[in-house]
């Protein structure tokens, strides 16, 4: 009688287990503001500043501390890629700066509520190219592009 509760208790605390388990990993797994790009993904933990600590992978336990994350990947035509990006993420234009090669669109989209303020004006998305390559952060891009 006692080794049948005991099977029945460890049933039910497995299945429970197996129960969060998928929950916390489908959270862990959808994650990522750029899901549908396909590219070199970095996520910023503890800190949407150049300070923040930069991984391209993530333990599942880190999740909790994405402050934001950016993907680089190949493109051809920038007007095009530029406009495709704005309209998916339904995103203005605020400013744009050139530097070191490199073009930037700093933008807003009300997609999301956070971001920072960057020349006074609040920003949430971050679009770059160099050459044949684009970057898409959020709230901005770290660690020179």
């Amino acid at each position: 009688m006692f080794l049948l509760r005991l099977k029945n208790f460890i049933a039910t605390a497995g299945a429970l287990l197996l129960a969060l388990s998928f929950v916390f990993f489908s959270q862990v797994l959808s994650v990522s503001r750029f899901a549908s790009l396909d590219g070199e993904r970095s996520f910023y933990l503890k800190s949407t500043s150049s300070q923040a600590l930069v991984k391209q992978k993530l333990a599942p336990w880190e999740v909790f501390a994405i402050k934001g994350e950016s993907i680089v990947f190949p493109c051809e035509d920038r007007e095009e890629t530029l406009a495709a990006l704005t309209k998916k993420y339904g995103a203005k234009i605020l400013f744009e700066e050139n530097a070191s090669g490199s073009i930037s669109y700093y933008c807003i989209t009300s997609r999301w509520s956070d971001g920072i303020k960057v020349n006074g004006v609040f920003v949430n998305l971050h679009i770059a190219f160099n050459g044949k390559q684009c970057a898409v952060g959020s709230p901005l891009l770290f660690g020179g592009f």
